[in-house]
């Protein structure tokens, strides 16, 4: 689809041009703030906004996504994401996900709880129902974290190893 080459285009220039405006708030030790403009073909078609705390003990973070130009006009939307959570060693142990976010018209929201490595969906709009979707087995779920849990994990992982190979199962409210 154009969106999806479009943004498979922007990757490469996103990360490029990165640089734009990288910086750390400093906080706490592990606390940091970067901000991405991404183009394709030399235009702006999105901004991500993300800010993280890797504690010792616990973790943080929030990302902000919205599309702009071309890409913006065609498929308007933003989206904002949040997690919280503790390490379990050195797994990520999420307490609860909450994104929000504006798409194609409509209004989407997923609040995730987690208690002993399951998580539960508290809200979510629109239901499955609602958008066609089989809802994913219970029997599935226990061990499955959120994106966000997924992408703090690997950081720290880089961090503390210099590589990235995790291989996390992750559930959005939706799929797994």
């Amino acid at each position: 689809t154009l969106l999806l080459s479009l943004l498979t285009a922007a990757v490469p220039s996103a990360v490029a041009q990165s640089a734009t405006s990288q910086s750390a708030r400093g906080i706490g030790a592990g606390e940091a703030h970067t901000d991405y403009q991404m183009y394709a073909r030399g235009l702006r078609i999105a901004h991500l906004e993300a800010g993280f705390d890797l504690g010792p003990v616990n973790y943080r973070m929030e990302v902000a996504y919205r599309t702009f130009g071309l890409v913006g006009f065609l498929f308007r939307g933003q989206q904002l994401s949040s997690v919280t959570g503790n390490w379990s060693g050195d797994n990520a142990a999420p307490s609860r996900y909450v994104g929000d976010g504006y798409w194609r018209g409509a209004i989407h929201r997923t609040i995730l709880d987690y208690r002993n490595g399951r998580p539960t969906v508290r809200e979510q709009t629109p239901t499955n129902a609602e958008d066609e979707r089989e809802e994913v087995p219970d029997a599935m779920l226990p061990g499955a974290i959120d994106t966000l849990s997924a992408m703090t994990e690997l950081m720290r992982m880089a961090s503390a190893t210099g590589k990235c190979e995790l291989t996390v199962r992750t559930f959005d409210g939706r799929r797994l």
